[in-house]
């Protein structure tokens, strides 16, 4: 059974998991992280592949994300930290349906958990799973809800209420979010920020999922046209365009002041 991860090394996958790669000054930084992870394989083998899992979604090297965590799950499969930051790499390397899955097993596993529920919600909305993320958000287990699951409620509840006045669903949602990743991964690009928001002006109500990569301005562009072309061809239905609208984006910095501080 392998141990569970002491406060310290609980906080550098924290860590690793809020940093873009913006946020790492060379790569001397990164292989100061790695060092550090390779390290603790001597003591919690299950933890160092789970932090070397996430130092290869940060560099998107998908196989060896993939390769480490896979690693991980089978030397503690009922540890939900595991699952959770399996789905956190996997939402970073824009594999959003993937990650929902290892987001429900840490929430199945640890249900009195609020930071893995939110995450499993997050995780669905982002996927364009609007409807099942509002269930999940209603099975509340504390009678005193956080005031992220608050805010979480109030986009939902509002999100789920223009998507059902225009007849568009979790199947319309899923479909044009994985159309939007295809663009994505087509470009060779596999490090990724999601976010859900709620627009409404005199103009349009519209919900948005915002999209943000670390690719300069012409190869963005370049996304957004594939993108445009394949949604075309592909079997998401028109009118879910006009209400559940893709915005891609440059990267921004998360976290660099410590990036740097570490390196």
């Amino acid at each position: 059974m392998s141990p569970l991860p002491n406060p310290a090394d609980r906080t550098f996958i924290e860590e690793l998991n809020n940093l873009s790669p913006l946020d790492i000054p060379n790569a001397l930084a990164l292989r100061r992280y790695e060092a550090r992870a390779r390290e603790l394989l001597k003591t919690d083998a299950g933890l160092a592949y789970e932090l070397l899992g996430a130092l290869a979604a940060l560099r998107g090297n998908i196989p060896e994300m993939r390769s480490y965590h896979e690693k991980a799950l089978p030397l503690a499969p009922e540890r939900a930290i595991a699952h959770a930051n399996y789905s956190v790499s996997l939402s970073r390397a824009g594999y959003l349906s993937e990650a929902c899955e290892h987001a429900m097993r840490a929430h199945e596993l640890d249900r009195g958990n609020e930071g893995f529920r939110l995450a499993y919600i997050r995780d669905l909305a982002c996927a364009g799973f609007v409807e099942r993320a509002a269930a999940v958000l209603q099975d509340r287990q504390s009678n005193d809800p956080s005031d992220e699951a608050d805010e979480l409620a109030r986009l939902l509840t509002s999100a789920i209420e223009l998507l059902r006045r225009r007849k568009i669903n979790d199947r319309d949602t899923s479909a044009l979010v994985r159309v939007a990743l295809e663009a994505v991964h087509k470009s060779g690009r596999f490090f990724i920020t999601t976010g859900l928001q709620l627009l409404a002006d005199e103009d349009a109500d519209l919900v948005i999922l915002q999209i943000g990569l670390d690719a300069p301005p012409t190869e963005l562009a370049q996304i957004i046209d594939d993108f445009a072309g394949l949604a075309v061809d592909s079997d998401v239905a028109p009118a879910t365009t006009s209400v559940f609208c893709i915005r891609f984006s440059q990267l921004e910095r998360t976290n660099a002041h410590h990036a740097e501080a570490v390196a």
